[in-house]
C-alpha cells in the first residue's frame, strides 16, 4: 500500500514490502512522482539492469523522483556488465527534482548515467567497483546543469569516478566533500574526475591514487579547484604523471577540449609520493602537481605541496610568446610552501612556453623587450630585466609601450 510524506507519494522497495525491485516502484509512480525508498535487506537479484527511470510524460508533465536508501542499502550490481541506473531527467521543468541519497551501488558497468536532468542532487552515495565509470553526465539535446554532489564516493571505478561529457553542457557543476580513489582501474587515460564546461567547482575533499591523472579539465570556464587534499595520482601513466591536468591533450589521448580559461586553485595540499602504491612502472614520484597545457587567466594560491620529480607546477605552452597556448596565469609564489624543502626540495615551476606569466598580478621577471611581451590593460604592471637590473614598467594602453617611472620607453633612451 502506498503510503503519503509529506504531499508525496511513498513507495518501499525490500523482501516484506509492496514492492521487490525499485523498477516496479518507478513504473508504479503516479503523476507528479514521489519517492522511492529501499531497505538494507533489498536485494538487487531481481531487478533487470539497468534500472531506467524517464521522468518525461507523453503528457507533457515529468515527475519528480526521490530515489533513497535506509541504513546502508545497496544495489549490488556486482554479477552484471550492464550500466546500473540509468535517469532521463524532465529537461527544462526545472520545478521536477532528481534526488540521489543514502545509497550505495557496487559492480555494473556505469553506476550512475543522467540525461538531461538539470538542478539534480546526489547526496551520500558511495559507487564501488563499478565497471566503467561511477556517475556520468551524459550528452543530451537539454543538458545537465547545475547539479550538486555531496560526499558522493567513486572508489576503484574501471573508468572515471566522475565524468561530466562535453555534450552535457555540465555548467555549475558543485563537488562538496567528495572523494574520486584508486579510478580508472581499467584505462590510464580516465582520470579520477573528468570536467567540462563552465563554473564548475570542486571544493574540500579528496583525489588519490587514481591510475590517470587525478582531475582532468578540458574546455571549461571559470572552474574552481579548493581546499582538497590531491595525493598519488597518474600511478600507470609512464610519463609526465600529474595530479591535476588542465587543457590540450598528448600522445594517445584524444584531444577534446580547447583549453580552460579563468581557474583557480587555492589552498590544496598535493602530495607526489607513490610509496607503498603498485604504479606502473619503477618511477617512486609523480612528475609535477599541475599540468597546464592550454589555460589563460586564473591564479594558483596557498597551497602546499611535496615529493614530486619535476616541479610543482609544470607549463606546458606549445608555443612561444604571444602565441603560447599558457597565458596570464598568477602563480602567487610566496603564499606556497614545499613542506619537504629541507629534506626532499621540489622545484616550484617547470617552465616551458608560458606567456605573461605573473606573480601576484605583476608580470614575471624577464626581458620584455626580448620576449616581445605587451601588456594586457592600460596600468598593467611588468618586472623589466632588459637592462641589467629588475625595474617595475607599467603598460600605456593609448601608445601600447611600456614605460619605466621617469616617463621614458622601454624603446627610448633612459634619461
Amino acid at each position: 500500500m502506498t503510503t503519503q510524506v509529506g504531499e508525496r507519494d511513498l513507495l518501499t522497495v525490500g523482501p516484506d514490502q509492496e514492492y521487490q525491485t525499485i523498477q516496479s516502484a518507478y513504473n508504479d509512480l503516479q503523476e507528479g512522482g514521489g519517492i522511492i525508498r529501499f531497505t538494507p535487506s533489498y536485494e538487487a537479484a531481481d531487478e533487470t539492469f539497468p534500472i531506467q527511470m524517464d521522468t518525461r510524460d507523453p503528457n507533457g508533465y515529468g515527475i519528480s523522483i526521490i530515489l533513497e536508501g535506509t541504513g546502508g542499502a545497496t544495489i549490488d550490481a556486482s554479477e552484471t556488465d550492464e550500466n546500473v541506473l540509468e535517469i532521463v531527467g524532465p529537461g527544462f521543468e526545472y520545478q521536477r527534482e532528481i534526488i540521489l541519497r543514502n545509497f550505495s551501488i557496487e559492480g555494473g558497468n556505469t553506476g550512475i548515467t543522467l540525461y538531461q536532468c538539470p538542478y539534480s542532487r546526489l547526496e551520500n552515495l558511495t559507487l564501488f567497483q563499478c565497471g566503467n565509470h561511477g556517475v556520468r553526465l551524459a550528452p543530451s539535446d537539454f543538458g545537465t546543469f547545475g547539479v550538486s554532489f555531496d560526499r558522493v564516493e567513486a572508489w576503484e571505478c574501471g573508468g572515471n569516478g566522475f565524468r561530466l561529457e562535453q555534450d552535457a553542457y555540465a555548467n555549475a557543476t558543485t563537488f562538496i566533500d567528495c572523494l574520486a580513489m584508486r579510478c580508472g582501474q581499467n584505462d590510464d587515460s580516465q582520470a579520477g574526475v573528468r570536467i567540462h564546461h563552465a563554473c564548475n567547482s570542486w571544493i574540500g575533499g579528496v583525489i588519490q591514487e587514481n591510475r590517470g591523472h587525478g582531475l582532468d579539465v578540458r574546455d571549461a570556464e571559470a572552474f574552481y579547484l579548493g581546499n582538497a587534499y590531491i595525493e598519488s595520482n597518474g600511478l600507470d601513466i609512464p610519463e609526465d604523471a600529474v595530479d591535476v591536468y588542465f587543457g590540450e591533450a598528448d600522445g594517445e589521448t584524444p584531444n577534446i577540449g580547447s583549453g580552460v580559461t579563468g581557474l583557480a586553485i587555492d589552498a590544496c595540499r598535493f602530495n607526489g609520493s607513490y610509496e607503498g602504491l603498485d604504479p606502473g612502472s619503477e618511477r617512486e614520484k609523480a612528475a609535477r602537481a599541475i599540468e597546464l597545457r592550454n589555460a589563460s587567466n586564473g591564479y594558483l594560491r596557498s597551497c602546499t605541496y611535496k615529493l614530486y620529480d619535476s616541479a610543482f607546477v609544470g607549463v606546458r605552452g606549445g608555443s612561444t610568446g604571444s602565441d603560447s597556448n599558457v597565458t596570464d596565469i598568477d602563480f602567487c609564489p610566496a603564499t606556497h610552501a614545499d613542506t619537504l624543502e629541507n629534506r626532499d626540495p621540489t622545484a616550484f615551476i617547470d617552465f616551458n612556453n608560458g606567456y605573461r606569466l605573473r606573480q601576484s598580478g605583476t608580470i614575471s621577471p624577464q626581458d620584455l623587450e626580448s620576449n616581445g611581451v605587451a601588456g594586457r590593460y592600460a596600468g598593467d604592471v611588468a618586472l623589466h630585466t632588459g637592462e641589467g637590473f629588475p625595474q617595475m614598467v607599467v603598460w600605456s594602453g593609448a601608445d601600447e609601450s611600456w614605460y619605466r617611472p621617469d616617463g621614458t620607453t622601454l624603446t627610448e633612451t633612459e634619461s
